[in-house]
């Protein structure tokens, strides 16, 4: 329900599919400007904004350039995480595997030319 509500909050139902990459990039540069020396979104309260991020953030973890490009808001969201989620933290088994193959991966040079793209 709480991605339902972004989802309609933010417009992105009434976007055509060629512009819902260009709206997902403009709303993490938003999101990356605001959440700097925040503890949360909206100053020192934990609210529904900050675990909507958190949910609807996850899937884009498996884009890399993304993930490098964002990682102080895919840190912000795995500290959330840590702080307010009632299960133990734990990555799932896919999670593990991306970051084991992010660390013994090397940078080839069309992961330079997909990053200037972003």
């Amino acid at each position: 329900m709480g991605s339902c509500i972004a989802i309609a909050r933010l417009g992105i139902h009434q976007i055509r599919e060629e512009y819902i990459f260009d709206k997902t990039i403009c709303i993490l540069e938003e999101i990356q400007q605001n959440i700097h020396g925040k503890q949360y979104l909206f100053h020192d309260q934990f609210t529904a904004a900050d675990l909507t991020l958190t949910a609807l953030i996850q899937p884009l973890r498996i884009v890399p350039a993304l993930f490098i490009k964002y990682k102080n808001i895919f840190e912000y969201c795995d500290r959330i995480r840590e702080q307010h989620d009632p299960k133990e933290f734990e990555d799932s088994y896919a999670e593990r595997l991306l970051k084991h193959h992010r660390q013994k991966r090397q940078s080839s040079p069309y992961q330079l030319i997909f990053r200037n793209i972003i």
